[in-house]
């Protein structure tokens, strides 16, 4: 397994992993949305959570398949 940091440009891939990762949870939200729409609002979605300051880092198993990813902020307020 490989650990990597995350930015705004993994969106795209961090989308992919929700989507597949919460099925369900994909299918009752975002029921009328086509896959090419869905897949946009991801992206655009963990994009704007990254300029909003968020951290995070991709994990990628041992055939550098990505296999998950954590998103968080160290801000205190």
């Amino acid at each position: 397994m490989r650990i990597s940091p995350a930015s705004q440009h993994d969106a795209r891939l961090i989308g992919e992993i929700y989507r597949q990762a919460f099925p369900e949870s994909v299918c009752f939200f975002f029921a009328d949305k086509s896959s090419v729409n869905l897949r946009h609002l991801l992206e655009l979605s963990f994009a704007l959570t990254f300029c909003w300051g968020a951290e995070g880092v991709l994990a990628f198993d041992n055939e550098n398949q990505p296999a998950g990813y954590l998103l968080y902020s160290t801000e205190t307020k």
